[in-house]
Protein backbone atom coordinates (compact mmCIF):
# COMPACT_ATOMS: atom_id res chain seq x y z
CA UNK A 1 0.00 0.00 0.00
CA UNK A 2 2.93 2.18 0.49
CA UNK A 3 3.62 2.72 -3.01
CA UNK A 4 0.25 2.97 -3.97
CA UNK A 5 0.04 5.98 -1.33
CA UNK A 6 3.07 7.64 -2.82
CA UNK A 7 2.07 6.82 -6.49
CA UNK A 8 -1.26 8.68 -5.95
CA UNK A 9 0.44 11.38 -4.03
CA UNK A 10 2.79 11.95 -7.09
CA UNK A 11 -0.08 11.73 -9.60
CA UNK A 12 -2.08 14.16 -8.43
CA UNK A 13 0.82 16.50 -7.62
CA UNK A 14 2.27 16.94 -10.71
CA UNK A 15 -1.59 17.12 -12.34
CA UNK A 16 -2.04 19.98 -10.49
CA UNK A 17 0.92 21.59 -10.67
CA UNK A 18 0.75 21.32 -14.39
CA UNK A 19 -3.04 22.29 -14.23
CA UNK A 20 -2.06 25.61 -12.08
CA UNK A 21 0.94 26.72 -14.13
CA UNK A 22 -0.82 26.56 -17.46
CA UNK A 23 -3.42 29.21 -15.68
CA UNK A 24 -0.80 31.12 -13.78
CA UNK A 25 1.41 32.16 -16.92
CA UNK A 26 -1.76 33.22 -18.93
CA UNK A 27 -4.23 34.47 -16.09
CA UNK A 28 -6.31 36.65 -18.20
CA UNK A 29 -7.01 33.75 -20.38
CA UNK A 30 -8.34 32.11 -16.83
CA UNK A 31 -10.35 35.39 -16.69
CA UNK A 32 -12.27 34.86 -20.02
CA UNK A 33 -12.83 31.24 -19.38
CA UNK A 34 -14.55 32.20 -15.36
CA UNK A 35 -16.38 35.04 -17.74
CA UNK A 36 -17.77 32.19 -19.56
CA UNK A 37 -18.92 30.26 -16.82
CA UNK A 38 -20.33 33.83 -14.44
CA UNK A 39 -22.22 34.06 -18.11
CA UNK A 40 -23.97 30.49 -18.17
CA UNK A 41 -24.33 30.52 -14.10
CA UNK A 42 -25.48 33.45 -14.36
CA UNK A 43 -23.23 34.78 -11.97
CA UNK A 44 -22.27 37.71 -14.36
CA UNK A 45 -22.15 40.34 -11.25
CA UNK A 46 -18.41 38.38 -10.14
CA UNK A 47 -16.79 39.27 -13.33
CA UNK A 48 -14.97 42.40 -11.82
CA UNK A 49 -13.57 39.93 -9.51
CA UNK A 50 -12.46 37.16 -12.24
CA UNK A 51 -8.54 38.10 -12.18
CA UNK A 52 -8.90 37.45 -8.22
CA UNK A 53 -10.24 34.43 -8.52
CA UNK A 54 -7.97 33.78 -11.86
CA UNK A 55 -5.45 33.90 -9.12
CA UNK A 56 -7.06 32.10 -5.94
CA UNK A 57 -7.50 29.39 -8.39
CA UNK A 58 -4.55 28.81 -10.18
CA UNK A 59 -2.57 29.65 -6.64
CA UNK A 60 -5.23 26.61 -4.97
CA UNK A 61 -3.84 24.41 -7.30
CA UNK A 62 -0.94 24.74 -7.73
CA UNK A 63 -0.46 24.71 -3.38
CA UNK A 64 -2.44 21.45 -3.32
CA UNK A 65 0.32 19.94 -6.07
CA UNK A 66 3.43 21.14 -4.47
CA UNK A 67 2.23 20.36 -1.25
CA UNK A 68 1.43 16.36 -2.42
CA UNK A 69 4.75 16.60 -4.36
CA UNK A 70 6.37 17.29 -1.45
CA UNK A 71 4.55 15.77 0.78
CA UNK A 72 4.28 18.92 3.09
CA UNK A 73 0.89 18.87 5.32
CA UNK A 74 -1.02 15.83 3.40
CA UNK A 75 -3.22 15.60 5.88
CA UNK A 76 -4.78 18.99 5.21
CA UNK A 77 -3.80 18.89 1.88
CA UNK A 78 -5.87 15.94 1.44
CA UNK A 79 -8.89 17.50 2.83
CA UNK A 80 -8.55 20.76 0.47
CA UNK A 81 -8.08 18.25 -2.42
CA UNK A 82 -11.16 16.01 -2.02
CA UNK A 83 -13.49 19.57 -1.75
CA UNK A 84 -11.78 20.88 -4.56
CA UNK A 85 -12.01 17.81 -7.03
CA UNK A 86 -15.73 17.30 -5.67
CA UNK A 87 -16.85 20.78 -6.44
CA UNK A 88 -15.13 21.09 -9.61
CA UNK A 89 -16.01 17.11 -10.98
CA UNK A 90 -19.65 18.42 -10.48
CA UNK A 91 -18.92 21.60 -12.59
CA UNK A 92 -17.97 19.74 -15.09
CA UNK A 93 -20.39 17.16 -15.27
CA UNK A 94 -22.76 20.07 -16.16
CA UNK A 95 -20.81 21.78 -18.62
CA UNK A 96 -20.87 18.58 -20.61
CA UNK A 97 -24.02 18.08 -20.21
CA UNK A 98 -25.05 21.91 -20.96
CA UNK A 99 -21.90 22.40 -23.23
CA UNK A 100 -22.74 25.81 -23.31
CA UNK A 101 -18.60 26.36 -22.83
CA UNK A 102 -16.54 25.43 -25.66
CA UNK A 103 -13.95 23.97 -23.08
CA UNK A 104 -13.13 24.07 -19.38
CA UNK A 105 -9.39 25.58 -19.41
CA UNK A 106 -7.97 22.95 -16.73
CA UNK A 107 -4.44 23.64 -18.08
CA UNK A 108 -5.11 27.00 -19.52
CA UNK A 109 -3.85 27.04 -23.33
CA UNK A 110 -1.63 24.30 -22.81
CA UNK A 111 -3.90 21.18 -23.28
CA UNK A 112 -7.47 21.59 -24.41
CA UNK A 113 -9.80 19.02 -23.47
CA UNK A 114 -13.72 18.36 -24.70
CA UNK A 115 -15.89 19.09 -22.18
CA UNK A 116 -16.49 15.05 -21.79
CA UNK A 117 -12.91 14.30 -22.09
CA UNK A 118 -12.77 16.87 -18.73
CA UNK A 119 -15.12 14.97 -17.02
CA UNK A 120 -13.70 11.56 -17.35
CA UNK A 121 -10.28 12.93 -16.79
CA UNK A 122 -11.41 14.26 -13.44
CA UNK A 123 -13.52 10.98 -12.70
CA UNK A 124 -10.27 8.96 -13.45
CA UNK A 125 -7.94 11.61 -11.15
CA UNK A 126 -10.85 11.05 -8.29
CA UNK A 127 -9.56 7.76 -7.46
CA UNK A 128 -5.66 8.60 -6.76
CA UNK A 129 -7.67 11.76 -4.84
CA UNK A 130 -9.86 8.91 -2.62
CA UNK A 131 -6.52 6.91 -2.24
CA UNK A 132 -4.89 10.02 -0.48
CA UNK A 133 -8.10 10.93 1.89
CA UNK A 134 -8.40 7.75 3.24
CA UNK A 135 -4.96 6.91 3.99
CA UNK A 136 -4.00 10.63 4.92
CA UNK A 137 -2.84 9.50 8.30
CA UNK A 138 -0.32 7.27 6.80
CA UNK A 139 1.44 9.34 5.14
CA UNK A 140 5.03 10.63 7.09
CA UNK A 141 5.99 14.04 7.23
CA UNK A 142 9.73 13.90 7.12
CA UNK A 143 10.56 18.20 8.14
CA UNK A 144 9.12 20.08 11.27
CA UNK A 145 5.44 21.46 11.01
CA UNK A 146 7.37 25.10 10.68
CA UNK A 147 9.76 24.14 7.84
CA UNK A 148 6.41 22.46 6.17
CA UNK A 149 4.49 25.87 6.43
CA UNK A 150 7.00 28.04 5.67
CA UNK A 151 8.10 25.69 2.55
CA UNK A 152 4.28 26.07 1.56
CA UNK A 153 3.70 29.46 1.91
CA UNK A 154 7.13 30.96 0.33
CA UNK A 155 5.52 28.51 -3.22
CA UNK A 156 2.21 29.77 -2.92
CA UNK A 157 3.38 33.64 -2.97
CA UNK A 158 6.04 32.63 -5.49
CA UNK A 159 2.74 31.60 -7.48
CA UNK A 160 0.78 35.11 -7.10
CA UNK A 161 4.09 37.22 -7.63
CA UNK A 162 4.15 34.93 -11.24
CA UNK A 163 0.34 35.51 -11.89
CA UNK A 164 0.16 39.16 -10.87
CA UNK A 165 3.13 39.70 -13.29
CA UNK A 166 2.04 37.51 -15.93
CA UNK A 167 -1.19 39.73 -15.93
CA UNK A 168 0.28 42.82 -16.47
CA UNK A 169 2.11 41.63 -19.35
CA UNK A 170 1.93 38.99 -22.08
CA UNK A 171 2.03 35.17 -21.33
CA UNK A 172 5.80 33.69 -20.42
CA UNK A 173 4.70 30.96 -22.84
CA UNK A 174 2.25 31.42 -25.55
CA UNK A 175 0.55 28.76 -26.00
CA UNK A 176 -2.22 29.99 -28.66
CA UNK A 177 -2.44 29.67 -32.49
CA UNK A 178 -1.26 33.51 -32.33
CA UNK A 179 2.21 32.95 -30.97
CA UNK A 180 4.81 35.18 -32.36
CA UNK A 181 6.93 33.18 -35.65
CA UNK A 182 3.11 31.57 -37.09
CA UNK A 183 2.19 32.25 -40.14
CA UNK A 184 -1.62 32.89 -40.04
CA UNK A 185 -2.55 31.41 -43.79
CA UNK A 186 -0.55 28.23 -43.12
CA UNK A 187 -2.46 28.09 -39.62
CA UNK A 188 -5.42 28.62 -41.51
CA UNK A 189 -5.05 25.96 -44.38
CA UNK A 190 -6.55 21.94 -43.89
CA UNK A 191 -4.81 19.45 -45.46
CA UNK A 192 -5.36 17.69 -48.33
CA UNK A 193 -7.27 14.15 -46.99
CA UNK A 194 -8.32 15.57 -43.62
CA UNK A 195 -12.07 14.67 -42.36
CA UNK A 196 -14.76 16.73 -42.84
CA UNK A 197 -17.27 17.15 -40.83
CA UNK A 198 -20.19 14.07 -41.45
CA UNK A 199 -23.57 15.11 -40.73
CA UNK A 200 -27.24 12.79 -40.54
CA UNK A 201 -30.12 14.34 -41.98
CA UNK A 202 -33.43 14.11 -41.48
CA UNK A 203 -36.88 15.34 -42.55
CA UNK A 204 -40.18 16.08 -41.05
CA UNK A 205 -43.26 15.58 -43.51
CA UNK A 206 -47.39 16.22 -42.47
CA UNK A 207 -49.93 14.54 -44.19
CA UNK A 208 -53.55 14.37 -42.69
CA UNK A 209 -52.63 16.61 -40.34
CA UNK A 210 -49.94 14.20 -38.95
CA UNK A 211 -46.41 14.60 -38.76
CA UNK A 212 -43.74 12.31 -39.62
CA UNK A 213 -39.90 12.29 -39.51
CA UNK A 214 -37.80 10.29 -42.60
CA UNK A 215 -34.65 9.52 -43.08
CA UNK A 216 -32.65 10.19 -46.96
CA UNK A 217 -33.46 6.59 -47.85
CA UNK A 218 -37.05 6.38 -46.90
CA UNK A 219 -38.73 9.69 -48.37
CA UNK A 220 -42.52 9.50 -48.56
CA UNK A 221 -44.56 9.84 -51.87
CA UNK A 222 -45.61 13.86 -53.30
CA UNK A 223 -48.96 13.32 -51.22
CA UNK A 224 -46.79 14.36 -47.82
CA UNK A 225 -46.10 18.33 -47.77
CA UNK A 226 -42.08 18.98 -46.44
CA UNK A 227 -41.63 20.97 -43.56
CA UNK A 228 -38.14 20.64 -42.56
CA UNK A 229 -35.12 19.16 -42.68
CA UNK A 230 -32.82 18.51 -39.47
CA UNK A 231 -29.55 18.33 -39.50
CA UNK A 232 -26.74 16.34 -36.65
CA UNK A 233 -23.33 16.47 -36.38
CA UNK A 234 -22.34 12.72 -36.65
CA UNK A 235 -18.14 12.77 -36.42
CA UNK A 236 -16.47 16.16 -36.08
CA UNK A 237 -13.56 17.49 -39.25
CA UNK A 238 -10.72 18.44 -39.11
CA UNK A 239 -10.54 22.14 -37.25
CA UNK A 240 -7.22 23.96 -38.38
CA UNK A 241 -5.65 25.63 -35.41
CA UNK A 242 -6.55 29.14 -36.39
CA UNK A 243 -10.04 29.05 -38.12
CA UNK A 244 -12.12 32.54 -37.16
CA UNK A 245 -9.23 35.04 -38.35
CA UNK A 246 -11.47 37.63 -40.28
CA UNK A 247 -10.82 41.77 -40.47
CA UNK A 248 -13.63 44.05 -42.03
CA UNK A 249 -13.29 47.72 -42.26
CA UNK A 250 -16.42 50.18 -40.95
CA UNK A 251 -17.11 49.69 -44.54
CA UNK A 252 -17.67 46.24 -44.87
CA UNK A 253 -15.07 45.55 -46.88
CA UNK A 254 -13.19 41.96 -46.01
CA UNK A 255 -9.59 42.92 -45.92
CA UNK A 256 -8.13 39.62 -44.47
CA UNK A 257 -6.25 38.31 -47.33
CA UNK A 258 -5.03 41.56 -48.20
CA UNK A 259 -2.85 41.84 -45.04
CA UNK A 260 -2.44 38.24 -44.91
CA UNK A 261 -0.61 38.60 -48.50
CA UNK A 262 0.98 41.88 -47.46
CA UNK A 263 4.51 42.20 -48.70
CA UNK A 264 5.31 44.90 -46.65
CA UNK A 265 4.85 45.29 -42.65
CA UNK A 266 0.99 45.53 -40.78
CA UNK A 267 0.44 46.46 -37.36
CA UNK A 268 -2.76 45.52 -35.77
CA UNK A 269 -3.66 47.08 -32.92
CA UNK A 270 -6.00 44.48 -30.86
CA UNK A 271 -8.59 46.33 -28.73
CA UNK A 272 -11.40 44.04 -28.18
CA UNK A 273 -13.65 46.30 -26.24
CA UNK A 274 -13.07 50.08 -26.62
CA UNK A 275 -14.48 50.98 -23.70
CA UNK A 276 -12.70 49.13 -21.43
CA UNK A 277 -9.08 49.54 -23.21
CA UNK A 278 -6.56 51.35 -22.01
CA UNK A 279 -7.26 55.03 -23.73
CA UNK A 280 -3.88 56.28 -22.42
CA UNK A 281 -1.80 53.97 -24.71
CA UNK A 282 -3.11 55.38 -27.57
CA UNK A 283 -1.21 58.65 -27.59
CA UNK A 284 2.03 55.95 -28.15
CA UNK A 285 0.15 54.69 -30.42
CA UNK A 286 -0.36 57.19 -32.65
CA UNK A 287 3.01 58.91 -32.08
CA UNK A 288 4.00 55.28 -33.38
CA UNK A 289 1.85 55.44 -35.97
CA UNK A 290 3.47 58.54 -37.30
CA UNK A 291 7.20 57.18 -36.93
CA UNK A 292 6.81 54.26 -39.08
CA UNK A 293 4.62 56.56 -42.11
CA UNK A 294 5.18 54.53 -44.97
CA UNK A 295 3.90 53.03 -48.34
CA UNK A 296 5.23 49.38 -46.58
CA UNK A 297 3.81 50.02 -43.10
CA UNK A 298 0.29 49.65 -42.60
CA UNK A 299 -1.85 50.48 -39.36
CA UNK A 300 -5.14 48.80 -38.35
CA UNK A 301 -6.48 49.18 -35.15
CA UNK A 302 -8.95 45.90 -34.81
CA UNK A 303 -11.97 45.90 -32.65
CA UNK A 304 -15.31 44.02 -31.70
CA UNK A 305 -16.97 46.68 -30.55
CA UNK A 306 -20.38 48.33 -31.61
CA UNK A 307 -20.31 51.24 -33.94
CA UNK A 308 -21.63 53.71 -31.56
CA UNK A 309 -18.52 52.87 -29.55
CA UNK A 310 -16.16 53.28 -32.62
CA UNK A 311 -17.98 57.07 -33.28
CA UNK A 312 -17.34 57.86 -29.19
CA UNK A 313 -13.75 56.22 -29.18
CA UNK A 314 -12.58 58.02 -32.83
CA UNK A 315 -14.03 61.80 -31.42
CA UNK A 316 -12.16 61.31 -27.50
CA UNK A 317 -8.66 59.47 -28.75
CA UNK A 318 -8.38 60.90 -32.61
CA UNK A 319 -6.50 57.78 -33.82
CA UNK A 320 -4.24 58.17 -36.79
CA UNK A 321 -5.17 54.64 -38.18
CA UNK A 322 -8.28 53.02 -39.90
CA UNK A 323 -10.59 50.73 -37.46
CA UNK A 324 -11.57 47.20 -38.57
CA UNK A 325 -13.67 44.77 -37.01
CA UNK A 326 -13.42 41.48 -35.89
CA UNK A 327 -14.56 38.62 -33.92
CA UNK A 328 -14.50 39.33 -30.12
CA UNK A 329 -13.12 35.94 -29.10
CA UNK A 330 -10.14 35.80 -31.91
CA UNK A 331 -9.39 39.04 -30.83
CA UNK A 332 -8.49 37.87 -27.10
CA UNK A 333 -7.45 34.74 -28.20
CA UNK A 334 -4.78 36.95 -30.17
CA UNK A 335 -2.88 38.65 -27.53
CA UNK A 336 -3.50 39.15 -24.10
CA UNK A 337 -3.11 42.89 -24.01
CA UNK A 338 -6.74 45.45 -24.60
CA UNK A 339 -4.84 46.69 -26.42
CA UNK A 340 -2.17 45.38 -27.24
CA UNK A 341 0.24 45.19 -30.84
CA UNK A 342 1.28 42.87 -33.34
CA UNK A 343 3.25 43.19 -36.54
CA UNK A 344 2.99 40.86 -39.33
CA UNK A 345 4.76 40.26 -42.49
CA UNK A 346 2.94 38.37 -45.03
CA UNK A 347 0.89 36.67 -42.39
CA UNK A 348 3.58 35.77 -40.22
CA UNK A 349 3.31 37.05 -36.56
CA UNK A 350 6.84 38.61 -35.91
CA UNK A 351 6.28 40.80 -32.89
CA UNK A 352 3.50 41.30 -29.92
CA UNK A 353 3.55 43.79 -27.34
CA UNK A 354 1.41 44.18 -24.26
CA UNK A 355 0.23 47.77 -23.82
CA UNK A 356 2.64 49.17 -21.24
CA UNK A 357 5.30 47.69 -23.25
CA UNK A 358 4.47 49.58 -27.03
CA UNK A 359 7.30 51.25 -28.51
CA UNK A 360 6.82 55.06 -28.90
CA UNK A 361 8.99 54.71 -32.14
CA UNK A 362 10.31 51.67 -33.98
CA UNK A 363 14.07 51.95 -34.74
CA UNK A 364 16.62 50.55 -37.07
CA UNK A 365 15.68 47.91 -39.82
CA UNK A 366 12.27 46.18 -38.95
CA UNK A 367 13.47 43.13 -41.09
CA UNK A 368 16.38 43.03 -38.27
CA UNK A 369 14.38 43.91 -35.60
CA UNK A 370 11.33 40.93 -36.26
CA UNK A 371 13.96 38.70 -35.88
CA UNK A 372 14.84 39.54 -32.62
CA UNK A 373 11.28 39.83 -31.47
CA UNK A 374 10.87 36.24 -33.13
CA UNK A 375 14.30 35.05 -30.99
CA UNK A 376 12.94 36.79 -27.28
CA UNK A 377 9.72 34.88 -27.87
CA UNK A 378 11.30 31.55 -28.04
CA UNK A 379 13.60 32.35 -25.25
CA UNK A 380 10.08 32.13 -23.18
CA UNK A 381 10.85 28.27 -22.10
CA UNK A 382 14.28 29.92 -21.12
CA UNK A 383 12.59 32.05 -19.34
CA UNK A 384 10.57 29.98 -17.53
CA UNK A 385 13.04 27.55 -16.65
CA UNK A 386 15.09 29.91 -15.44
CA UNK A 387 12.23 30.46 -12.81
CA UNK A 388 11.26 26.43 -11.97
CA UNK A 389 15.42 26.33 -11.48
CA UNK A 390 15.73 29.34 -9.37
CA UNK A 391 12.61 28.45 -7.28
CA UNK A 392 14.23 24.54 -6.93
CA UNK A 393 17.35 26.58 -5.85
CA UNK A 394 15.78 28.68 -3.05
CA UNK A 395 14.05 25.71 -2.04
CA UNK A 396 16.62 23.03 -1.52
CA UNK A 397 18.76 26.39 0.01
CA UNK A 398 15.39 26.32 2.64
CA UNK A 399 15.45 23.12 3.49
CA UNK A 400 19.06 22.79 4.43
CA UNK A 401 18.95 25.80 6.61
CA UNK A 402 16.26 24.17 8.38
CA UNK A 403 17.60 20.69 9.14
CA UNK A 404 20.62 22.82 9.87
CA UNK A 405 18.72 24.63 12.74
CA UNK A 406 16.99 21.17 13.41
CA UNK A 407 20.34 19.45 14.02
CA UNK A 408 21.16 22.32 16.25
CA UNK A 409 18.27 22.22 18.42
CA UNK A 410 16.90 25.82 16.97
CA UNK A 411 13.60 24.38 15.53
CA UNK A 412 11.87 21.36 17.44
CA UNK A 413 10.41 18.52 15.45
Amino acid sequence: MKYIRTAARLFVGAVFILSGFGKAIDPLGTVYKLEEYFEVLHLDFLNSLSLVFAIILCSTEMIIGFNLLMGIRVRITSWFLLVFMSVFTLLTLKTAIDNKVTDCGCFGDMIILTNWQTFWKNIILFIPTLVIFLQRKNYLHIFSPILQWSVSALFGLMVILLAVYSSYHLPLLDFRPYKTGVNISQGMSIPAGSPVDEYSFSFIYKKNGVQKEFDLEHLPDSTWQWIETKQKLIRKGYVPPIHDFSITTLGGQDITQMILNDPGYTFLIIAYDLKITEKASFSRLNRLAASVDSVNIRFYCVTSSTFEVIDDFVKEVRPEFQICTADNITLKTMIRSNPGLMLLKKGTIIGKWHYRKIPEKMKGDLLSFSVSRIRAAKSGWITAGFITGFFLFITLIYLLVFRFCKKTALFGS
